[in-house]
């Protein structure tokens, strides 16, 4: 693989795995069809831990000094350095990110963290001797901290890189294996990944990459008996079912799920750096973000210059192609995610919101095709109100008080 692959297949045991069902990659820009990559099944999953735990019992990965894993990562972060512009590229094309917020965040921050994690291998402490205990008996202890085993990650479509080298990393930092499954929508940068870690000596069944339906396979690998750890990034009420899925054979469980922060301007905030800050926190990657900050809570003091101010700053915001470095918010994921923005929007209104600006699909030839919303603003939003991912939605406040 290299580049923007025709047809990308799974990364299991070291080997590029096809499979007869396929999924269709197509660009949130334009719905232009980027690849189409296998469609990973339980049998395929099976593969994929088998490979794992044989790569675990071999020894060939556990059994490496700390320094010389943290090298091998190390190498991987160098390579992928090397290639940003091409990983930048693709992953702009199957996610809709903006290439500005994909070099500094989704790819750039994954190099960054994925060396992070091997220098944290060099030094941190594996084992260590306890005290020499006098009483009740003459006696010392050794704390030592051994991998694991097979561990599972289950990655969404929003960062998918990065999310995945937050768990890819420390467990392979620690001699694990790992089996990754990604989202359908945005295989191909993983894919890449793992083509790099293959060709910096990563040894063959370490780590693993597949694709599948959440109920046949994300499900599967969370309740698979081999599996001795579960990692998982999306949904409460997914996060709910890895939970009881993992219980089968007591897998320790890491979940990180979606929810919402408020951002709160208080009467002595700097104006501008408010108004930047809030723009920045709800339209980074169009909103698509579990910490996204979509309520603004705002001191009834400063209401009506803050307002004022952040209608005038929003109608700077640039829509339109991800890959120019001109544009601040690019396209959302699905014409499913579009398609349930819009009806929030139309049932904030529908409970006593007032649209403010935006609200729509933006007017021009360029919006014509891809999954688009524009930034919006809603005000006299209450407690009990439809809050919409990806719009400011704001309400006064007398203090902090929510």
């Amino acid at each position: 693989m290299s580049g923007l692959p025709q047809h990308a297949k799974l990364f299991i045991d070291g080997q590029w795995i096809d499979t007869s069902e396929k999924y269709e990659i197509r660009s949130p820009h334009d719905e232009s069809l980027l690849a189409t990559c296998a469609k990973g099944s339980e049998l395929e999953l099976n593969a994929a831990v088998a490979a794992a735990k044989a790569a675990h019992e071999n020894g060939d990965w556990r059994n490496l000094e700390a320094h010389q894993r943290a090298d091998i990562l190390e190498a991987i972060s160098d390579r992928l350095s090397e290639i940003m512009d091409e990983l930048v590229d693709l992953h702009v094309r199957e996610n809709g990110v903006t290439v500005r917020t994909a070099m500094g965040f989704h790819v750039g921050y994954a190099i960054s963290h994925l060396r992070y994690f091997a220098d944290l291998a060099r030094v941190y402490e594996f084992e260590h001797s306890g005290p020499l205990l006098e009483y009740p008996t003459l006696a010392s202890g050794v704390v030592r901290r051994e991998p694991i085993g097979v561990c599972g990650a289950i990655v969404p479509w929003n960062f998918p890189l990065l999310l995945a080298v937050w768990k890819i990393g420390p467990a392979l930092a620690s001699g694990n294996t790992i089996v990754v499954k990604v989202d359908e929508k945005t295989p191909l940068t993983l894919l890449k990944f793992a083509e790099v870690c293959h060709a910096c000596g990563l040894p063959r069944g370490v780590l693993n990459v597949i694709t599948g339906d959440g109920p046949d396979v994300g499900a599967k690998l969370a309740a698979h008996k081999d599996v001795r750890k579960i990692a998982f990034t999306g949904s409460t009420e997914v996060g709910k079912m890895i939970q009881r899925n993992a219980a089968n054979n007591v897998k320790r469980v890491t979940l990180e799920l979606g929810g919402k922060g408020p951002n709160i301007v208080l009467e002595d905030a700097d104006l501008q750096e408010a108004v930047d800050g809030t723009l920045f926190a709800v339209l980074v990657y169009s909103g698509q973000a579990c910490e996204s900050g979509t309520r603004l809570l705002l001191h009834d003091r400063i209401y009506d210059r803050f307002m004022d101010a952040l209608l005038r700053r929003i109608k700077s915001v640039k829509i339109g192609d991800p890959l120019s470095f001109e544009t601040d918010m690019g396209p959302v994921i699905s014409k499913r995610q579009q398609d349930r923005i819009l009806r929030y929007i139309e049932t904030a209104q529908k409970e006593g919101a007032t649209l403010l600006y935006g609200g729509g699909i933006p007017k021009g030839k360029e919006f014509e095709n891809g999954f688009w919303v524009e930034p919006t603003i809603l005000s006299n939003v209450t407690n009990d109100m439809t809050v919409v991912s990806g719009c400011v939605n704001v309400r006064k406040s007398g203090g902090v008080r929510s």
